[in-house]
């Protein structure tokens, strides 16, 4: 008889209660809808690996989880991402999975959140319904920003926004184009008063209650109060959101073929 798991793979976070309603609700989610598999965790950030350790949590990468799965004699492991991009993340965890694909009769790597154009339609339209600015109100999404070539993917986003009429929602990174400052000049040229952020992250942690919201001079929040702005927050990560999370599902049935 075949023992089966899914590893469902996430950069990982700190903050406790903003795991509980992002990455456990996208396990629970996979417990759910693929009764006969076994679902377990991993992390591919190793800082938060070492950070959880220090707390007594301990939380496995996709090596460890591969390992335990191979001596507990799983022979069918489909390993599914919670990332948002292909970037670096994606591709150290093919990478470490491509070690084991000896050690399994089947082993399979799923998708990020945005993998195609459709993903991004779907994104989008799921992100405007949730947030639902008012018109008046410019919605600006924080996303993480990346220097592989994948960054793209947040201007795409962007300008989807804008094809499906949302004329009222910009993308931003933290840590790439289009940053805060690029961000700011175009919610200008539009001539919007009121700002809303909310981060663009399977989860609301470091990046959104730091760098978004916190209350350093050069936060979001701060560069935009002083340029004038009104400015509000949605302190929800994207993985809090359950049609979200459904399409990270349904890229298990498409790509995984399970």
């Amino acid at each position: 008889m075949s023992k089966k798991a899914i590893v469902c793979v996430s950069f990982g976070s700190s903050y406790e209660n903003t795991v509980e309603k992002t990455i456990k609700k996208i396990e629970e989610d996979f417990a759910k809808e693929f009764s006969g598999f076994e679902i377990r965790r991993a992390f591919t950030s190793s800082i938060i690996i070492g950070v959880l350790k220090k707390r007594g949590i301990e939380t496995d990468n996709l090596p460890l989880a591969l390992e335990k799965l191979e001596k507990e004699g799983f022979n069918e492991v489909y390993v599914q991402p919670t990332h948002f991009i292909a970037g670096h993340e994606y591709e150290k965890l093919k990478k470490q999975a491509d070690e084991f694909k000896n050690k399994f009769d089947v082993l399979k790597v799923g998708v990020p959140l945005l993998f195609d154009e459709k993903d991004i339609e779907n994104v989008c339209k799921i992100t405007a319904e949730e947030i639902s600015p008012s018109e008046d109100e410019a919605l600006v999404l924080m996303g993480h920003g990346t220097d592989h070539s994948v960054n793209y993917v947040y201007t795409k986003t962007d300008e989807m926004f804008k094809k499906l009429g949302c004329k009222n929602i910009f993308v931003g990174t933290v840590e790439a184009l289009p940053d805060i400052g690029s961000v700011i000049n175009m919610v200008e040229e539009k001539g919007f008063k009121k700002a809303v952020l909310s981060p663009f992250m399977l989860v609301c942690g470091d990046h959104a209650n730091n760098d978004m919201w916190g209350d350093e001079d050069d936060s979001w929040k701060n560069s935009f109060i002083k340029k004038g702005f009104e400015t509000r927050v949605v302190l929800k990560g994207m993985g809090e959101y359950e049609n979200i999370r459904k399409i990270i599902v349904s890229h298990a049935h498409k790509y995984l073929g399970v």
